[in-house]
């Protein structure tokens, strides 16, 4: 993976069109409330992803509240918070690594129904 990417469904973009292209919608409404982000293989640098939400079909992706580090020695971390939701936003992980991911990275979100 690319440094400073939106992460898909097995796929990541840069800028605009890689906020519109890598993203999954939100089934019901309800509350975010756990990120869990993980490389796969630990780190030199801190690496950081950050939650996005678009309320308005893709138009605009603004950063939520949900942001994790992992930081030197580690692979894997999580972060909880409440970021309210509501059926059929948009979601998306943004990246921000200092370098390519030669194992790439994968996200979770939980939610409260």
């Amino acid at each position: 993976m690319s440094p400073n990417n939106f992460l898909g469904l097995g796929t990541a973009g840069q800028g605009a069109q890689g906020a519109e292209s890598n993203n999954v919608v939100i089934p019901r409404s309800g509350t975010i409330t756990t990120l869990v982000f993980t490389v796969r293989t630990e780190v030199a640098r801190p690496i950081t992803a950050t939650v996005f939400i678009s309320t308005d079909n893709g138009a605009n992706f603004n950063p939520t509240s949900l942001t994790v580090t992992i930081n030197e020695g580690q692979s894997c971390r999580s972060v909880t918070g409440s970021v309210p939701v509501a059926e059929c936003d948009l979601i998306n992980v943004f990246v921000t690594a200092p370098n390519a991911l030669q194992a790439g990275a994968a996200a979770t979100l939980l939610m409260q129904i």
